[in-house]
């Protein structure tokens, strides 16, 4: 039986070996790959097609029917998005999400409004540092989003943290509530005892039941007990990071804890985070 938001798994690379670290902390320091950042936790990424989930179980719960986007594309501070891949039906939201539609985002951004995506991007842990006792990342709330269309496609000012993406993801798995990460469950004492630690702060619900079912069963993949989605972003340089995000469809753990993953890779190799992620996930459910 697994506690609803432990980390079962969490890796960072470039990694380095922590019993060299003295003798090797000059190359350590100073190498330009950064093996001493834990991505996982420190590193900032713009979400980019990622947030296409929750923006549709967002719409979903609060009822909200946007017009299908004119443009799939989307100019941005001079730059224009496209589709990580050309959907198969244009006038499917499942379908347009799936492909990390930027003009499908922006449109579902604008229907929803500044306000309520300020919301969700807080309930969704995007504006606070997940407590673990680590140096995790953490962006300050915004005063406002003045461009909704511009947030909702994840290119604009936010950054998270695979970390924080990963809880965000565990929302859908976990009928719509934001449950607190775990890294450590108790500690032993200089007796040998185990001591509990301190419970997280009970599950916050960001979406009603019906609508993260609904969008696990939209993202649901053929004859695999999961639900996926494969995004996109491009960082400040211009430069392809590729998000998985999966997690176990309803009733396929064993028990009432979902299990769910984040994949970020410093690159644009979708096919490679999709198998990652799915040989992960499927050892966690099984």
């Amino acid at each position: 039986m697994h506690i609803p938001g432990e980390i079962l798994a969490m890796a960072s690379e470039p990694s380095f070996d922590p019993s060299t670290i003295d003798e090797d902390w000059q190359s350590l320091s100073s190498s330009q790959d950064s093996p001493l950042l834990n991505r996982a936790v420190q590193g900032a990424y713009p979400p980019g097609s990622a947030l296409g989930p929750f923006l549709l179980a967002a719409s979903q719960m609060d009822g909200v029917e946007p017009t299908l986007p004119a443009e799939l594309s989307f100019a941005l501070n001079g730059r224009r998005y496209e589709c990580a891949r050309q959907p198969q039906d244009d006038e499917s939201w499942n379908e347009l999400i799936e492909a990390g539609c930027p003009g499908a985002l922006a449109q579902l951004g604008l229907s929803l409004g500044g306000d309520r995506l300020m919301e969700l991007f807080s309930d969704l842990g995007f504006y606070s540092a997940p407590a673990l006792p680590l140096e995790t990342h953490a962006q300050a709330a915004p005063t406002s989003l003045d461009r909704p269309e511009a947030a909702a496609t994840g290119q604009d000012d936010l950054r998270v943290s695979p970390l924080q993406l990963a809880m965000a993801a565990c929302t859908l798995s976990n009928y719509g509530k934001l449950v607190a990460a775990q890294i450590t469950l108790a500690a032993e004492q200089p007796d040998g005892t185990l001591e509990e630690l301190t419970q997280p702060s009970s599950p916050v619900e960001v979406f009603n039941r019906s609508a993260a079912v609904s969008t696990m069963q939209s993202l649901a993949v053929a004859n695999l007990p999961i639900w996926e989605l494969t995004g996109q972003a491009l960082d400040e340089e211009g430069k392809t990071i590729t998000w998985y995000l999966a997690g176990a469809l309803s009733g396929f753990t064993g028990d009432e804890t979902g299990r769910c993953i984040v994949i970020l890779l410093e690159s644009d190799q979708p096919a490679l985070a999709r198998s990652i992620g799915r040989e992960l996930l499927l050892s966690a459910i099984e």
